[in-house]
């Protein structure tokens, strides 16, 4: 699955020990690894990866993002492979992405893109892949 996301995100991260604490990617992987969860929330995340939520919210927060920026980025990510590698219809992957409907569906990758999800399944991989660079950039 092609990721369009954190990159500028990832490189930031804290230093503890040797070892170097990454959340933004942390989060992003327990997203991923729990996204069937039809009711996932920041505390269950924190809980998952062991911070308290408010800790977890503030180390994003110094990382310049949130919770639900990395959730929406995941959101994306998914529905991009669903239209670009599936012939899933856009009500299926509706459902398996928690959106209400279609239409929510159609709002928020025309928010987040600028195409609607037929002109994303149309569009070129490559392409879309540049226009989402470009729109993170600004």
């Amino acid at each position: 699955m092609a990721t369009y996301e954190l990159s500028h995100q990832r490189d930031h991260g804290r230093a503890f020990g040797a070892r170097r604490i990454n959340y933004v990617e942390q989060v992003e992987r327990a997203i991923r690894r729990n996204f069937s969860n039809e009711h996932l929330s920041l505390l269950e995340i924190a809980r998952e990866l062991n911070f308290k939520s408010r800790t977890l919210q503030y180390h994003l927060k110094n990382n310049g993002t949130s919770f639900q920026k990395i959730y929406d980025l995941v959101r994306l990510d998914i529905l991009i492979d669903y239209l670009t590698h599936s012939d899933a219809s856009v009500s299926e992957i509706a459902q398996i992405l928690h959106f209400s409907d279609r239409t929510a569906t159609s709002r928020f990758a025309k928010l987040k893109t600028g195409k609607t999800p037929s002109e994303i399944r149309k569009f070129n991989l490559g392409q879309l892949d540049r226009a989402l660079q470009h729109e993170h950039a600004s």
